[in-house]
């Protein structure tokens, strides 16, 4: 008698906990839900600072499976603006830089309880490899000095001692992209 009650008593336990887990784990995301990715973005793309960077992902749902897909981009772990499968990005720099892009596929469903519910995948991360145009560095190197140096002077005579120092830097990484430019479309 005391086994049988026992024995209950662990069944009744293991079905409360079960019922009580079962909405944490839809909540979550219902793995079979989830979108299928069927196209990921490139591992990695080289494009110039002038020019827009172009990113698809393509996905559709499970065989069976119902609901709205939405796509969300990111940049470096912020989000960027426009989203949808097809990513356009203008990186508006000067200097050449590296950044990582992804997208999270939403696929927005109702439940059997008639509930709004969430599956999200992340997609592969492209790193992107933006290069300044060689256009670019030379509008800077000379349009920079004439636009700076009076700046400078403007806020505090004192500055222009540190000016040469600043010009040095900047020269110096512009000739750092330079060559970084030259060698990248030699060697394509």
């Amino acid at each position: 008698m005391k086994t049988t009650k026992r024995v209950l008593s662990i069944l009744l336990a293991i079905l409360l906990g079960l019922a009580l887990l079962a909405p944490m784990a839809s909540a979550a995301g219902d793995p079979a839900y989830a979108p299928i990715i069927t196209k990921q973005p490139k591992a990695s793309v080289t494009v110039l600072t002038t020019k827009d960077l172009v990113l698809e992902v393509e996905a559709k749902l499970p065989d069976g499976v119902q609901g709205t897909l939405s796509y969300e981009w990111y940049r470096d772990g912020r989000k960027v603006d426009g989203n949808g499968a097809k990513l356009v990005y203008r990186s508006g720099g000067i200097a050449s830089h590296d950044s990582r892009f992804w997208a999270v596929i939403t696929n927005t469903y109702i439940d059997d309880e008639g509930q709004e519910q969430t599956a999200s995948l992340t997609s592969d991360t492209c790193t992107v490899s933006f290069k300044s145009s060689l256009g670019v560095m030379l509008l800077a190197l000379f349009l920079g000095p004439l636009v700076a140096i009076p700046m400078e002077l403007l806020h505090n005579p004192f500055n222009l001692i540190f000016f040469p120092i600043t010009i040095l830097s900047v020269l110096g990484d512009l000739a750092r992209d330079f060559v970084e430019f030259f060698f990248a479309a030699t060697s394509s």
